[in-house]
């Protein structure tokens, strides 16, 4: 009787097709490797962002708290005070990026910090860091009224940005009476159709701050827009507006109430045009 057994040919065939698995799997185990270490780096940078609006809200040791990316040393720190350079070195906590991963981009303005406000936890500095393992994008996005996301890939670029006008600042150089003035949104659909929103500065003070965001029905569609002041009266006032494009249909202009000069205007694509008063600097954007 002949004992059963694979032949030459069968023992290839399985050693082909188990190797063919073992690549396969080896290669999918890859691809989960390089996301999971970019998912990983903007869910840790995301984490200690909070950290710092967090200290930064609760006022901690009567302080501001930041963080600060390091793209040569690929490292962040989380820190106390009003900025890095004048930092209390005591208070660092360093934080290093996961092996592989790099900042591909940190597009904070001319900053590569990130400060929160004492009291509110806003923003000073607003914008994206993202970072990179293999071909595998995460985006840590701050956005102006404090929120903190991660978004997959890369927000818009910075020249599209600027078309659409995201994210713009204006100096105003006049003392503004909080107690009694009031800013007026003008929004225009198509048909010429105005909707006039008033934010009293009064009512929005925060933390000496102007803080307003709304989301405001103009012809059936949702506009949405921040305004804040980063400065107010100190001595001029420094207006900061959201105003994303992929949220906003209609025209905007922006004036103090009973002025008939702008301090900006949108048309509904997004272009900005420098308002006609003649304290509003020309708009520059983040």
């Amino acid at each position: 009787m002949r004992t059963k057994g694979f032949t030459l040919i069968e023992l290839l065939v399985v050693l082909g097709l188990a190797g063919i698995l073992f690549i396969i799997g080896a290669g999918a185990f890859s691809e989960f490797q390089k996301t999971y270490s970019a998912e990983r780096a903007s869910q840790e940078m995301l984490s200690v962002l909070r950290q710092a609006q967090s200290k930064s809200l609760a006022s901690e040791s009567a302080s501001q708290y930041g963080v600060f990316f390091d793209s040569e040393a690929l490292r962040y720190t989380l820190f106390q005070g009003e900025s890095y350079e004048t930092r209390d070195l005591n208070e660092d906590a360093v934080f290093e990026l996961p092996r592989g991963t790099m900042f591909t981009e940190i597009s904070l303005g001319t900053e590569d910090e990130v400060v929160f406000r004492r009291i509110d936890g806003i923003p000073e500095q607003t914008g994206f860091i993202r970072v990179q393992a293999a071909d595998h994008t995460r985006s840590v996005y701050i956005g102006e009224a404090g929120t903190l996301s991660v978004l997959e890939g890369s927000p818009v670029s910075g020249e599209e940005r600027a078309r659409d006008s995201r994210h713009v600042h204006i100096s105003y150089s006049r003392i503004i009476d909080t107690s009694t003035e009031s800013l007026e949104l003008v929004f225009a659909e198509g048909s010429g159709e105005e909707t006039v929103v008033l934010i009293p500065f009064s009512a929005f003070l925060a933390a000496g701050q102007l803080s307003w965001k709304g989301t405001v029905q103009v012809g059936g569609e949702a506009q949405k827009v921040v305004l804040i002041t980063h400065r107010l009266n100190d001595p001029d006032t420094e207006f900061s507006i959201q105003r994303d494009r992929r949220f906003n249909t209609a025209s905007l202009r922006i004036a103090f109430q009973g002025e008939a000069s702008d301090l900006i205007f949108y048309d509904e694509d997004g272009e900005t045009t420098r308002g006609g008063s003649a304290f509003v600097s020309e708009p520059f954007w983040q």
